[in-house]
């Protein structure tokens, strides 16, 4: 027995499914996508996988076409986006695509399991005549799956995050700050450990502009050089300064050296800073 594909519910299934899956990147990744966006790339993932039928562009159904496709999908609903976001989001969406994928098999075949099943293979993939209400089904347990795993990478992530208040004269900002094991530095004369710090987050404390190893500055701000290097990269010099107070949970005063970062420590802006842990425990006022 052949499975008859009609071309315009073939459409309109993916175009449900790739909505679903763009909805829920949105989700997962904290990003605001405007409907119309997220229709066009469900629109252009369905008209690819109609695609799949026509054997004289079998060529766009390789590994690495499919991939440029997802990403030009993912892009299409976030285009002023920077490319390490880009990359991020695509990556959830992938996470997304694999769960609905696993999730929709498994409810196809316990739903079909004294049927036989008469996929279709055309350019490398498979297709089944899924019907709405296996959709439906799979839809709300890829949620539930993808929501509970969320819940407990966020609740795993949040124990790693601290609020951080940074005083400098009368002047003071505050933030999230990240535990992070791999920040090692230490400014070189005071051997103080360094909290590396989002330039965005302090400006508050530097109505002027904030200085740099080159720039002219207050005699009262006590700057510091702070060398460094990462994976990668050769080594370089960062701009440090020491403040007149740091609290963590507002209350535990450290005594450390502030180092700028030019770079987005966070895409979603969650946390503006990075600490080692074990300055918690010693090197306290």
């Amino acid at each position: 027995m052949k499975t008859v594909v009609y071309i315009d519910s073939l459409f309109l299934m993916n175009f449900i499914i790739n909505m679903i899956l763009l909805k829920l990147t949105d989700v997962f990744s904290s990003s605001q996508t405007k409907t119309p966006k997220i229709c066009l790339a469900s629109s252009i993932g369905a008209l690819y996988a109609v695609c799949m039928f026509f054997p004289n562009i079998s060529f766009l159904y390789i590994l690495p076409f499919k991939m440029l496709m997802s990403f030009f999908i993912v892009y299409i609903t976030d285009t002023k986006t920077k490319l390490i976001p880009l990359i991020k989001k695509c990556a959830v969406f992938y996470l997304v695509s694999f769960t609905l994928a696993g999730v929709l098999i498994a409810t196809y075949f316990v739903s079909f399991k004294n049927q036989s099943i008469h996929p279709v293979i055309q350019n490398g993939i498979v297709y089944f005549d899924i019907s709405p209400f296996v959709l439906l089904v799979a839809s709300f347990l890829s949620i539930l799956i993808i929501w509970l795993s969320s819940a407990i990478f966020s609740r795993n992530k949040n124990l790693g995050l601290k609020s951080l208040k940074i005083y400098l004269g009368d002047k003071g900002c505050d933030m999230q700050a990240l535990s992070d094991t791999g920040n090692l530095l230490k400014e070189p004369i005071s051997n103080l450990p360094v909290i590396i710090v989002e330039k965005s987050f302090i400006e508050p404390l530097f109505p002027s502009g904030i200085p740099n190893g080159e720039s002219n500055f207050s005699t009262e701000i006590k700057l510091r050089l702070i060398p460094y290097s990462s994976v990668g990269c050769k080594s370089s010099i960062m701009t440090g300064f020491v403040p007149d107070k740091i609290l963590f949970d507002g209350n535990k005063e450290i005594k450390a050296v502030i180092g700028i970062s030019d770079d987005s420590l966070s895409a979603t802006k969650e946390y503006g800073a990075l600490f080692n842990p074990l300055i918690l425990k010693s090197n306290r006022r």
